[in-house]
């Protein structure tokens, strides 16, 4: 049976002999969400602080969709949990996801480099977004010097650091790892990057260069379409996808993919295809309660109930421009002062707030904490 057979079948006891033991019972509550379940349709909640470590690797052939759902996964670690992340960017294509974000592309012009890790400017790397951006370098030999340097930093900075202060830290390493002639240092930061708080992120489409360490030391594998029995064979002799799920690997659809995650405290890796990741929507504002989220809302509704609630021309101005900045991640108490600030009075802001769905508890309390700003006002 091919995927799409399995997808569009009319047999459930088909499906269910073959699948229905390896999908996830459940999903879990927590994580980022990417997209549902091949047969039952379970939202995967890719919770990293659930599965034995928080690397991951993305394999498939190109085109078939793994820098899509990396971009996909990166805003969301970003929005939904604050994580910073540090992409290593061979071909210079996150440029719009990092500027998406409010981060930094950093572009490394010829002769070029990043800070040591004693260099103050090192940790600033490590804070919010940032892509070290290597299209400009004149040939792959540039670009691997830059890619050591930066691995190296990272693990002296790392070992320096120690233990105790752990980091919430993606690095991303799409292609570029793939391409280094010593790989050793890629799995130095697999093997010990999860003690400090960081989670190694791969891409590749040459599933032959794939090391066997970087794969056992990855918690979260994602595979799409692969070009070749060879790939396949490799995957199926290295213990990490079994024959009967190999099988589909060739067949799948683009944007379709294979999921395996090893869950802290279960035996045995739960394998299971996920039809498509479900891209980000930009009109979305995820509205957070201090680090909790709490509502997601999209920017058409609130604009159409900010035209219609607020009459003052400056203050609606000056409200929309609020709503579309940053990446799309609001806590609400801000977005109640800056309503303040703009001279809003409570019944005006209670009822906005009501209208785009916030309920009438957290409205008032947010107006209560954001009080300072009314202070401030009545003191000029």
């Amino acid at each position: 049976m091919g995927y799409s057979d399995f997808s569009n079948s009319k047999s459930a006891s088909d499906r269910l002999c073959l699948f229905a033991m390896s999908e996830p019972g459940y999903a879990h509550g927590e994580g980022v969400y990417l997209g549902r379940t091949s047969i039952y349709k379970i939202p995967l909640m890719l919770d990293l602080h659930a599965t034995v470590n928080p690397h991951i690797s993305i394999l498939g052939m190109s085109g078939a969709g793994k820098s899509y759902m990396l971009k996909n996964l990166i805003i969301r670690e970003v929005v939904y949990n604050s994580s910073n992340t540090l992409i290593l960017d061979w071909n210079g294509e996150y440029s719009d996801t990092v500027r998406f974000l409010n981060g930094n592309d950093i572009v490394i012009g010829r002769g070029g480099s990043v800070p040591s890790s004693e260099d103050e400017g090192f940790a600033e790397l490590l804070r919010g977004v940032n892509s070290i951006n290597l299209h400009r370098l004149r040939d792959d030999e540039e670009r691997k010097r830059v890619v050591y340097s930066a691995i190296r930093s990272l693990i002296e900075y790392m070992h320096g650091r120690g233990m105790g202060e752990r980091m919430r830290l993606f690095v991303v390493l799409d292609e570029a790892w793939r391409m280094l002639d010593n790989p050793d240092m890629v799995q130095q930061l697999y093997r010990e990057g999860r003690k400090y708080g960081i989670s190694v992120v791969t891409a590749t489409q040459a599933v032959g260069d794939v090391s066997r360490g970087v794969i056992s030391n990855s918690a979260c594998l994602f595979i799409f379409k692969l070009q070749g029995d060879s790939d396949v064979a490799w995957l199926v002799e290295s213990g990490v996808v079994g024959k009967g799920n190999a099988a589909l690997l060739g067949e799948l659809p683009v944007g379709a993919c294979m999921v395996r995650i090893n869950y802290k405290g279960v035996g045995r890796a739960s394998a299971f295809f996920l039809d498509r990741i479900d891209g980000f929507s930009t009109d979305l504002r995820y509205i957070t309660k201090g680090d909790r989220m709490k509502y997601e809302i999209s920017l058409s509704k609130m604009l159409e109930a900010l035209d219609r609630l607020v009459v003052d021309r400056t203050a609606r101005e000056g409200i929309r421009s609020f709503l579309e900045s940053g990446n799309g991640r609001m806590e609400l108490v801000n977005l109640v002062r800056e309503m303040m600030r703009l001279g809003l009075d409570r019944a005006t802001v209670v009822t906005f707030t009501r209208a785009i769905g916030v309920n009438d508890t957290d409205s008032v309390e947010a107006y209560e904490n954001a009080k300072d700003v009314r202070l401030e006002i009545d003191e000029e």
